[in-house]
C-alpha cells in the first residue's frame, strides 16, 4: 500500500451564528468559489490540504459547525480531537458579534485547554461601497479578540481577502502549540510512523 501524501491530519471547527459567513469562507477554501444564497448548513464537513513550509502537506478535517441553537439539545458537535478553533461573526450584523461571546463559550466547554483559535469578521466586502452597513468596527472586534488573547482579522470570501492568511496563521499556531507542550502532531497514519510521511517537510 502506497504512503498518503500529506504529513499531518488536522481537524478544526469553523463556529458562528447561521449566516455568519462560515459556509462562504468554506467554499472559498476548499473550492476557491463565492456563493450568494446559501441555506443554513449543520456539520458540513470538508476535506482540504495546505502546503505549509514550501515543503509540508497539512490535510485539514474542517467542520461547519451548528450555528442553529434549538439543534444543540439533540446534537452535540464532534469536538474531540479539534486541533483548532474559528470563530466567526459578521461585521454587518451586530448580534452575531455579541453571541460569538457564547461560540467562545461553547467551544471551551468541549476542547481542551490551549487549543489554538482565532476570530474573524466576515463580509467586508459588503462595506466597501457602504461604510454605513457597519454595524461593528474594527477596532471593537480587536479589542473583543484581545480580551480573549485570540488574533483577529477582517475578511471576504467574496472578494478571497484574507482567507489564505487566517488558515495559514492557525495552523502555524496549531502546530506552535503541539511542539511548545512537546505533544505528538497527529500523523497521517494515525501511529505517528515517520517512516509513512512524504520527505523533507519542515514544521518549524
Amino acid at each position: 500500500m502506497e504512503p498518503p501524501d500529506y504529513n499531518y491530519l488536522f481537524k478544526i471547527f469553523i463556529l458562528g451564528d447561521t449566516n455568519s459567513g462560515k459556509t462562504c469562507y468554506l467554499d472559498r477554501l476548499t473550492e476557491d468559489n463565492f456563493t450568494h444564497s446559501k441555506s443554513p448548513t449543520y456539520h458540513d464537513f470538508r476535506i482540504n490540504k495546505i502546503i505549509f513550509n514550501d515543503n509540508c502537506s497539512i490535510k485539514l478535517q474542517l467542520w461547519d459547525g451548528n450555528a442553529n441553537l434549538r439543534f444543540r439539545t439533540i446534537y452535540s458537535p464532534p469536538y474531540r480531537g479539534t486541533h483548532g478553533i474559528i470563530l466567526t461573526y459578521d461585521i454587518c450584523d451586530r448580534n452575531s458579534f455579541l453571541n460569538c461571546k457564547n461560540w467562545y463559550i461553547e467551544a471551551k466547554r468541549y476542547i481542551n485547554d490551549g487549543i489554538p483559535m482565532i476570530i474573524i469578521g466576515t463580509k467586508l466586502d459588503k462595506v466597501d461601497f457602504d461604510e454605513k452597513k457597519r454595524q461593528v468596527t474594527y477596532d471593537q472586534g480587536k479589542t473583543f479578540a484581545q480580551e480573549l488573547g485570540l488574533n483577529f482579522y477582517e475578511i471576504s470570501s467574496k472578494y478571497n481577502i484574507g482567507i489564505r492568511q487566517t488558515i495559514m496563521d492557525l495552523i502555524g499556531l496549531i502546530i506552535e502549540d503541539r511542539v511548545s507542550n512537546k505533544n505528538n502532531i497527529q500523523a497521517n497514519d494515525n501511529n505517528n510512523n515517520n517512516n509513512n510521511k512524504p520527505k523533507n517537510c519542515t514544521i518549524q
